[in-house]
């Protein structure tokens, strides 16, 4: 909960500093963007569906220790790269009358905007669809400081296109911090990812090695007692042949072992005579 928390967290100071750039651009600016954002929202649910759905797959097949699953699971990146494509083909198609909903047709210049900001992010779907598929996914086998550093990517992103690029580009600039965002959490999750996939592997072999190892420790153990039976049974037998008083000075090298099953003093055992060994 905290470090899922943390990560939302970073992601927000991300959008708030940009939010400051446009508010520097003006009140047409600022209308733009917040129509072209809700309907941004709207179309990206499929993406935050499909991490929600990575990180219960991933938690699963860590559980049941199916590694090789985990990188099948990214073949929903896929069903992202499909959805990506159709979301821009449509914001092209059908961009301006979205932002109808919001706005009214006499304002034209922000309609229009608002259009370039749906079209220059649903162009980069695919790397926002990389960025909830792989950070869910390695939320979910456990390594949730990784996740988080995913949105210290993203906040870094956007506060350097909000610094750097909006003074000089103006308006085209602010459609391009998230996809810029996007793009680099990707180079940092998309390695991490192979790297958690590696490391749950080695523990699982390094467990299985332990395993073996107890394993063999145990059978060690059922031997040595095995044969601690067998020498007492045969002190036990030449013992009877020889009768009670017999010298049983060739048997006092047993008596370690004897202890140790019988659980009584040496000095005791010492004290007994060869029958009663």
């Amino acid at each position: 909960g905290i470090p899922m928390g943390l990560q939302y967290s970073i992601t927000a100071i991300g959008s708030v500093i940009i939010q400051a750039a446009v508010n520097s651009l003006g009140s047409v600016a600022v209308a733009s963007v917040a129509a072209a954002v809700k309907i941004n929202m709207f179309l990206c649910c499929p993406y935050d569906a499909m991490g929600s759905t990575m990180a219960t797959y991933a938690g699963q097949n860590v559980g049941a220790s199916k590694f090789d699953r985990l990188k099948q699971g990214e073949n929903l990146t896929l069903l992202g790269l499909v959805y990506g494509i159709a979301a821009f083909i449509f914001i092209l198609l059908f961009g301006k009358y979205l932002a109808l909903l919001f706005v009214d047709a006499s304002e034209k210049v922000i309609i229009n905007q608002a259009h370039l900001f749906l079209m220059c992010n649903s162009a980069f779907y695919f790397s926002l669809a990389l960025v909830n598929i792989f950070r869910f996914t390695i939320q979910g086998m456990g390594f949730s400081r990784l996740a988080i550093l995913a949105g210290v990517c993203e906040m870094i992103g956007r506060t350097v296109v909000a610094f750097v690029f909006v003074p000089i580009f103006g308006y085209p600039a602010v459609c391009f911090a998230s996809p810029v965002a996007w793009i680099l959490a990707d180079c940092f999750l998309v390695p991490a990812f192979f790297f958690c996939v590696r490391s749950l592997e080695k523990r699982a072999a390094l467990e299985d090695r332990q395993a073996v190892l107890e394993d063999k420790q145990e059978d060690k153990i059922e031997k040595d007692i095995n044969d601690r039976n067998r020498r007492y049974d045969c002190v036990k037998r030449n013992s009877r042949r020889a009768g009670t008083g017999a010298d049983i000075s060739g048997y006092l090298h047993y008596i370690p072992s004897l202890k140790d099953i019988c659980e009584v003093e040496t000095l005791q055992l010492c004290n007994l005579d060869s029958t009663n060994i």
